[in-house]
Parts: structure tokens; sequence; C-alpha cells
């Protein structure tokens, strides 16, 4: 034969349950960085977990940087590259933060930004070879590269010697890859883990801003590079790099179990004790 519940056990069930809710709403839930909403503050040499769906690269608009011309990037590095003869880094032109319509070392007329007002854009007067990187953690889940890139070649012809060299031979020509970040930051060989972009002879020599993308889920849990390279010998070239990104989704959450903390038991089991009695009394 059912018992009908007493008054007084309905009351305290429901308080029983209301409290256990309250303290479990109110604790801290595991850490899970595909669950990130805001990056934390930049610091040197910090690879920074990626968010889901959003971001990892650090300044990825270059919008932060040390003036037009300049080439310091807040989170990028910035190298110019020796040759083979002299041994001196290149000495009529680097990476630099460009803005509008002109590159601000050889004056050519390129295309403006296309995120914010900074593009990263090689310029030089004279011979050159330099490249702007990145280092960052690849999520699990499905992961994407992106980066828009422009090409002004006023030599007309790409040359590839497969080489950065700028002083041995003839050299013309630009370049975006996944790099492993231990080899040779001019590195074109085995250290590339992943080519995403090349101008190649017969390519047209002006080609407006493109989104360049590709899926390196592969790479889950490594540490690569990203890496933008241009050389030239033959006559004026313009690479810039603008709106770079790296965006994971479907990666494996991390499901928090609630646990109530010593403050909130403590409160717990006072009320616990308080409705016991007063059920007892009824």
């Amino acid at each position: 034969m059912n018992h009908p519940l007493r008054p007084g056990i309905v009351p305290f069930v429901a308080v029983l349950g209301l409290l256990l809710s309250a303290a479990a709403v109110g604790q801290p839930q595991p850490y899970d960085p595909n669950d990130a909403i805001a990056l934390p503050p930049a610091v040197d040499g910090q690879l920074v977990p990626i968010e889901e769906g959003g971001a990892t690269l650090l300044n990825p608009s270059f919008e932060m940087n040390g003036g037009v011309g300049t080439n310091v990037f807040t989170d990028w590095t910035v190298v110019d590259v020796p040759g083979s003869i002299g041994g001196l880094p290149s000495a009529f032109g680097s990476i630099v933060a460009q803005t509008g319509v002109t590159s601000p070392v050889s004056s050519s007329a390129v295309e403006a930004p296309t995120d914010g007002t900074f593009s990263a854009m090689a310029d030089a007067t004279g011979p050159s070879a330099s490249l702007i990187y990145q280092d960052f953690v690849v999520p699990s889940g499905t992961t994407t590269v992106r980066c828009d890139v422009y090409i002004n070649n006023q030599a007309g012809v790409f040359i590839n010697a497969g080489t950065l060299d700028w002083e041995a031979v003839a050299n013309q020509h630009a370049r975006l890859d996944i790099m492993d970040p231990l080899a040779p930051d001019d590195d074109v060989g085995a250290g590339v883990l992943l080519n995403l972009f090349i101008t190649n002879p017969g390519d047209p020599a002006v080609q407006s801003y493109q989104t360049i993308s590709a899926d390196i889920s592969a790479f889950a849990g490594q540490t690569v590079r990203l890496r933008a390279a241009e050389v030239d010998n033959q006559f004026f070239f313009n690479m810039g790099l603008d709106n770079c990104s790296v965006t994971s989704s479907g990666g494996e959450p991390v499901v928090g179990v609630p646990m109530l903390d010593a403050r909130a038991l403590g409160i717990l089991l006072i009320l616990l004790a308080l409705t016991g009695i007063a059920v007892l009394r009824r």
C-alpha cells in the first residue's frame, strides 16, 4: 500500500534541489581553450591557445606596428634574408607596414589593405629577400588557416630558383608556407610542412588581394609557423599580406562536473539540519 508524503517532505526536497542547483551553477568550470571567448594579452614568445571558431593568430591584420615604412609588427617576426655572396641582410628593403594605395619604400602604386588600415608588404628599392612569420599551436578539430595575399611583380615574369637567395642567381617570386619552426628561417625544403601559395612562371604579374586558405587539421597538437616570403632581383616586387587567421571548430569539448566548495557545503548542511528539525516537529 502506498503512503502519502508528509506535508513537510515536499518543501524539504524542493529546498534541497534549489540549494544543489545554485551551488553547482556557481562553481567555475574546467578551462577548455576551445571555449575561450577572448584571447589573453600578447606576451613575447607566448603561444596562445586557439579559441573555438575564432582566430588564434595575434595582430592578424598587422594594425599594431612601428609606423608606416617600418618592419616592426607586434607578435610577428620580420627577417631580411642574407645573400650568398656578401653574406649581409637585404640592403634595399624589407617587409614593412603599408597603408593606402602607395608602397612606402619604392612609392609603387598598390592595392589598399583588405582589413583595417595596414598590411604587411614586401617593398624595396633594390634586390632583396624578406620574410615574416608567427608561430602558433594547431588545436584539435577542423582547423583552417587563411590569409589575403597581393602580388605586384613589376618585372612582369616570375623566376623560382628554388631558394630565397637574392644574390647568386635570378630569383623573383613569393610564397606562403606552414613551416617547422625549428627549420632555418629561409628554408624552402624539408622545413616546409605545407605550401599554401607560390608564384610560378606564367602566372599573372599583378594579382589582386585573394584569400588563400587551407586545412591544417593534420598538424593538430603541433607548434607550427605561418611564414610569408618574397625574393626579387629583377625589378620592383610587392607582396602584400593582410587579414590572416587560424580558425577551429569541432574539437573535443571538456565537460565540467559541478562540485560544491567547503562554504557551500557547510551552508547546505546547516539548512538541511534546520529543515529536518522542522519536519520532525510537524
